[in-house]
């Protein structure tokens, strides 16, 4: 029911939550 970019945003959101550890974690939360 979600468009398809919607999708992707909430995959790549959940990919960088899951490696919270990386420095690319809170860069991609800024991205937001």
């Amino acid at each position: 029911s979600l468009p398809r970019h919607v999708l992707s945003l909430l995959v790549v959101h959940h990919q960088q939550a899951s490696s919270s550890s990386s420095p690319a974690g809170p860069a991609g939360g800024a991205d937001d």
